[in-house]
């Protein structure tokens, strides 16, 4: 008998193999008030063996999905972080853009507030201290651009200030500061 297991071990461990699940199977099938002594003795011997199995692979599992599916999480976040740098840039050139348009319209409504005066636009192309601390600006218009010395300047929010001295293409302008109030 015992020769005769040796011979043929391999096909009786195939067939505990496949016999053994087709039980467990068949005991869980079954109601519980219909299982027989040998289903609950098979459910009590493979309860243990299923939690261990079960538990192991959801293991493996929970192991893929928090260390090796994220193994490119790093070049994603990276990506992502140039991605957001690249959107702020853009947000605040947009904003600067609004500010300037903003700027550029009430300068518009000004000039059409008063369409008989002569209006010329010019950016500030420097920022001095003139004599005894005025603070004064340079622009990037002239004589030839019909800069006369003793003009205002003036934005949509009120005059800044008159022209001290003219070039062919620059104006030096004295500001007009408000004076801080004191607090006693």
């Amino acid at each position: 008998m015992l020769a005769l297991i040796r011979r043929y071990r391999e096909l009786i461990l195939v067939a505990a193999l496949l016999l053994i699940p087709l039980g467990v199977y068949l005991a869980h099938a079954k109601d519980p008030g219909e299982r027989s002594r040998v289903d609950r003795v098979v459910l009590a011997i493979t309860s243990p063996l299923e939690r261990l199995l079960s538990w192991s692979i959801t293991g493996v599992v929970r192991g893929w999905y928090g260390y090796v599916a994220l193994r490119g999480s790093h070049a994603r976040a990276l990506d992502l972080n140039a991605q957001v740098i690249a959107l702020r840039i853009e947000n605040e050139r947009l904003r600067q853009q609004q500010l300037e348009n903003d700027r550029l319209r009430r300068l518009l409504g000004l000039a059409e507030a008063t369409p008989e005066r002569r209006w010329t636009s010019a950016r500030v192309i420097g920022v001095a201290m003139g004599p005894a601390g005025f603070q004064t600006v340079t622009l990037d218009r002239g004589s030839g651009d019909g800069v006369e010395r003793r003009m205002a300047v003036v934005v949509a929010d009120g005059v800044v200030g008159r022209v001290r001295a003219v070039t062919a293409h620059t104006a030096e302008v004295l500001l007009v500061l408000e004076p801080l109030e004191e607090t006693a």
